[in-house]
């Protein structure tokens, strides 16, 4: 006796469960890199083969054995969410902005186990007790669909969190992040929201069953949808694995995948043709006559076609549950007892003496006397227009009743109509008769058995097995409780397994063949060799360049490893060529070069460096590098090492070196890093360049400079420091004569130019020591350093003063310099030839152009000056504008003040500094 039937459904669902168990087996067998996310994966994927086995045994198994998977299905799939929740939240990594999500999610799948779980027991219990099955009530459908959606969902939210943008960019939707999501991680959270997102369409999937999805297009979304999730799992899981995959894991996966995806959908594509050559035994147009036997049981003959024309009462039922049936009071002997109730139902079933609850026909024995003359999901209340029902006429005289069930459509299939009609006589005997069936029937392998034609004959409901056949009622006697039924679906089921066997046998050899034949095949063919080349691959980067990897294969690894040989013995040459090259450099270099360790001890040191610091080889190696260094230097050396150690690089930092006799040298100091293929720091190699000269050159300059700088001083004190006080004491001698001789008025205008004199003389002296207080080199915000000096020399001298500055981070630093040079010049000039009480300074800039305004209300002079060469500030002013390539006026006349105007393009000093 058979127990598996295969069916185009059973085979996908067993490609299913052979990659599931593959990715599980794998997953369960790292060793390297096991974390919280690899056992949560590992327990989704080891419920998910549970639950596709499951599957598999549903549509493989004949009714009653099938239930025990059935009822284990949805509390192995809710087994599976919660493990798959729970890594959703911790792919690519656990954020703790998603805390209180993962512990929603992992209480509402919880809650949803245990309801199936409970649920489970309880249908098993009822199975095995009272033998009666139980269908899931239509909320499961809907909660399963909830916590399917919740994987997805998480994933959503972990992509969008792994989506961290680069400091600075503009803020992201959320959306777009999903849309373009950015970064490994982000990406690789996203593609895992497309591959569960199909489960939860595969729940939706179910739920649609419950509005009366053809059962052809469930199976079919089922078994095609699981395996594209799988394999797009399996596709792009291997690339963010923790460790990685290699090839021979990558090709292997890849290879069953394909060849599971192709035999899978192989038998949707070759089943048809072959189901619809099928042929049940039954006629149409044919009335069939049970007699009662002397045995107890019933002996059948086809008899002389009759049909009653007069149908009676059209009787209302519906399709579901209790629903179904109508009870007709009528007396008629059956197996020996006697039944006053008569039950007839929709699906073509007489039941006697209790109603029919058609899911007890799963169980595996017949406990419900009833007799079938077609059982197949009929549709009692056809649409209107369609004519037909469930009719039932009783004669007048209670000699017969008569059942009609008259064009009524398949429930799964609307275009196939049923016409058929039972006649109960009363002692007993019933006749049978077709008048109507849509021939040839298309069986649909996959479905409920009752959408198919599946029982024909009677049970005594005494216990008699119901899933068994008889191979013709006509040629078949029953004796007493002996089974009298013709189970079409078991003849069809058996009918298909024996053209889907060889594709099973096939599926299974070619798995077997791929998860142990094909990894051993890529060991030498590919990754043997492989691994050989990768071996050599290591020892070059270990720094062994003397290797020579041998040729296994004359193929393209082949090719390479001889490529690999050639480079490497390349590279030994030129290593060998530039070790030379370096260590002539390093001891023919007259600048000072070291190789110093990370915690600053000198290995070894060019003999530039040592003939400078007087020592012997033997007796720097070894040593601190810091004795080198003159004492106020060995801070800032110590410092150097720091910055050395985290940046692996020093670049022209000044340092003073020191002697063994005590000779200083100040040097330039540079060093780069050498490193392990681990990037850690094994050395540095240091080079001092010696700029003693040069610094004293520099301080010589600057000696000269600062003697420039006090006869500059000494000139300005002379020039007007000495002749404003000349005119003081002119002016104070001519005072005191005019006050001898009592001339008052005279006096007066004296003392007027007394004060003048002395104002004259401040204002000098204020410009002489603003002008010692300035650092040319200085770098100072322009707006700060102009109200500095406007308030330590302007506004103490009782002038008033207006600055405007706009724009001020749009002018470059080295022009902000060059303009505060040219307005002091400006206001140097109203001081001293304007004598001015206003000035106003206004400076404007933006990206093209700086426009400076330097005004004041003083005694102005004639244009001619300028033409002329006007004195030392006009002609410094000129100087450094036109050095920035900008044009200076300069509008003025006697009396009426005078306005200084620069103007300089942006991109023209860029020019003139590049000339320069």
């Amino acid at each position: 006796m058979h127990f598996i039937y295969l069916t185009p459904a059973s085979i996908s669902f067993l490609t299913q469960f052979i990659l599931s168990l593959a990715i599980t087996v794998f997953l369960a067998r790292r060793r390297e890199n096991r974390n919280a996310n690899l056992f949560l994966l590992t327990g989704f994927f080891a419920a998910v083969t549970i639950f596709i086995g499951l599957m598999f045994l549903d549509a493989a198994l004949s009714p009653y054995p099938r239930l025990f998977a059935v009822y284990a299905e949805n509390t192995a799939l809710a087994l599976g969410l919660v493990f798959l929740i729970q890594f959703a939240y911790r792919f690519p990594r656990q954020y703790s902005s998603r805390k209180f999500e993962a512990y929603f999610g992992l209480t509402v799948s919880m809650a949803y186990l245990l309801w199936e779980a409970g649920f489970m027991v309880y249908r098993y219990v009822s199975l095995l007790t009272q033998e009666t099955v139980h269908y899931r009530p239509y909320f499961a459908a809907y909660s399963m669909a909830f916590v399917l959606l919740l994987a997805p969902i998480a994933f959503l939210r972990q992509s969008i969190a792994a989506d961290v943008r680069t400091p600075g960019s503009p803020p992201v939707s959320w959306m777009r992040k999903l849309w373009k999501p950015e970064g490994k991680e982000a990406r690789g959270a996203r593609v895992f929201v497309l591959v569960f997102g199909i489960l939860f369409l595969l729940g939706l999937t179910n739920i649609s069953l419950i509005f009366r999805l053809p059962y052809t297009i469930y199976n079919a979304a089922m078994s095609i949808g699981i395996l594209v999730a799988l394999w797009l799992f399996a596709t792009n899981y291997i690339n963010f694995l923790p460790g990685g995959a290699s090839v021979q894991v990558k090709i292997s996966v890849l290879s069953l995948t394909l060849f599971l995806a192709l035999l899978g959908s192989a038998g949707w594509f070759i089943a048809p043709a072959y189901i619809a050559t099928y042929r049940p035994n039954l006629a149409d147009h044919q009335t069939l006559r049970f007699t009662p036997n002397i045995s107890g049981g019933y002996d059948v003959a086809v008899i002389e076609f009759a049909f009653e024309s007069e149908l009676g009462e059209n009787v209302q039922v519906q399709i579901y549950d209790e629903l179904r049936n109508h009870e007709i009071n009528f007396a008629f002997p059956f197996y020996g007892q006697s039944y006053n109730e008569i039950y007839i139902v929709n699906s073509g079933v007489i039941s006697l003496g209790k109603p029919f609850w058609q899911p007890n026909m799963q169980t595996g024995y017949a406990r419900t006397p009833a007799i079938f003359p077609l059982l197949i999901d009929l549709d009692p209340n056809p649409p209107a227009g369609q004519g037909g029902g469930l009719y039932a006429r009783l004669d007048a005289d209670g000699q017969r009743l008569i059942v009609t069930w008259d064009h009524l459509p398949a429930v799964s299939r609307p275009r196939a109509v049923f016409t058929f009609q039972v006649i109960l006589y009363h002692d007993g005997v019933f006749d049978v008769t077709y008048n109507g069936l849509p021939l040839p029937y298309t069986f649909n392998p996959d479905a409920t058995p009752s959408t198919n034609p599946w029982i024909r004959g009677v049970v005594s409901g005494m216990g008699e097995p119901l899933h068994t056949n008889a191979d013709d009622l006509l040629t078949t006697a029953q004796t007493k409780q002996s089974p009298l039924i013709e189970n079409y679906q078991l003849a069809f089921r058996r009918y298909l397994h024996n053209f889907m066997l060889p594709l099973a046998g096939i599926m299974i050899g070619g798995s077997i063949l791929l998860m142990f034949g094909l990894p051993l095949l890529l060991h030498f063919s590919i990754i043997k060799p492989l691994a050989s080349l990768l071996n050599g691959v290591r020892q070059m980067e270990a720094g062994d360049l003397t290797l020579e990897v041998p040729i296994q294969n004359e193929d393209e690894i082949g090719f390479l490893t001889h490529a690999f040989n050639a480079m490497a013995a390349r590279l030994g040459q030129r290593m060998s060529g530039l070790e030379e090259r370096f260590r002539q450099f390093f001891e023919y270099e007259p600048d000072y070069c070291y190789m110093v360790s990370p915690g600053g001890i000198v290995l070894d040191a060019n003999p530039a460096a040592l003939e400078i610091l007087g020592y012997a080889k033997d007796d720097l190696v070894g040593k601190p590098l810091d004795i080198i260094y003159a004492p106020e230097s060995k801070p800032t050396a110590e410092q150097l090492l720091r910055k050395w150690e985290k940046n692996g690089e020093l670049l022209n930092e000044e340092i003073i070196i020191i002697s063994r006799n005590g000779e200083r040298r100040t040097v330039l100091l540079s060093a780069g890093a050498v490193r392990d293929t681990d990037g850690n720091l094994l050395y540095s190699l240091s080079i001092q360049r010696d700029i003693t000269e040069r610094v004293r050159a520099e301080e010589a300059l600057l000696d000269l400079a600062m003697i420039e700088e006090r006869r500059r001083v000494a000139s300005d004190l002379h020039d007007s420091m000495t002749q404003s006080l000349h005119s003081l004491v002119l002016s104070t001698e001519t005072a005191q004569h005019l006050h001898r001789e009592n001339q008052s008025e005279k006096l007066t205008t004296s003392l007027e130019m007394l004060g003048d004199s002395a104002r004259q003389t401040l204002q000098e002296m204020r410009l002489l020591l603003y002008g010692l207080s300035l650092t040319p080199d200085e770098q100072v915000d322009l707006f700060e350093i102009l109200e500095a000096r406007l308030e330590s020399v302007e506004r103490r001298l009782g002038i008033e003063t207006e600055l405007n500055i706009d724009n001020r981070g749009i002018i470059p630093d080295d022009c902000e310099r060059e303009l505060f040079f040219i307005i002091v010049e400006a206001l140097n000039n109203a001081l001293r030839h304007g004598r001015a009480d206003h000035v106003w300074v206004s400076i404007s800039g933006s990206f093209y152009q700086v426009t400076v305004t330097v005004r004041d209300n003083g005694c102005g002079f004639s244009p001619d000056q300028v033409e002329n060469g006007g004195g030392m500030g006009i002609k410094n002013m000129t100087e450094r504008v036109s050095s920035m390539g900008g044009l200076l006026t300069i509008d003025s006349k006697p009396g009426g003040g005078t306005t200084i105007l620069v103007q300089i393009n942006l991109d023209c000093t860029q020019t003139a500094k590049s000339e320069e």
